[in-house]
């Protein structure tokens, strides 16, 4: 019963923590300098684990049911602005929003997929150049 249950947890644990952002960052050396992109659901355990800077990105420009000193980006103009202001970023987002970034970024960016696990996907968005 055990054997069954320890994958089930640790594939929760990988889907809902956001605890692996840290490894992630050291082995892609991500500067320090820049922000992290996640959706509303992975924001608060993106900043928990690393303490960068996040920026949510959400189809709606009011993710929280409470205010929160978090800047957002919803309409792909903000996207395009924002990405294109730096070479490199980290996201964690979901299918959807990867869908999204991969169709307005499609021959400017390199999207690539650094950690899959239900829902969430961790990518390094690198400009093209």
């Amino acid at each position: 019963m055990f054997v069954i249950i320890a994958p089930l947890i640790s594939g929760i644990k990988g889907e809902y923590s956001n605890g692996d952002i840290r490894g992630i960052i050291k082995k892609y050396n991500y500067s320090e300098k820049l922000p992290i992109v996640a959706t509303k659901y992975n924001a608060r355990g993106s900043y928990f684990y690393t303490g960068r800077n996040i920026l949510v990105l959400c189809m709606n420009n009011k993710p929280f049911w409470s205010p929160e000193a978090v800047p957002v980006i919803s309409t792909n103009k903000q996207i395009k602005v924002f990405f294109d202001s730096y070479n490199r970023l980290l996201c964690v987002i979901d299918k959807k929003e990867f869908q999204r970034i991969n169709k307005i970024f499609k021959n400017t960016r390199n999207n690539i997929v650094l950690y899959h696990n239900g829902d969430r996907i961790v990518i390094m968005s690198n400009k093209l150049y």
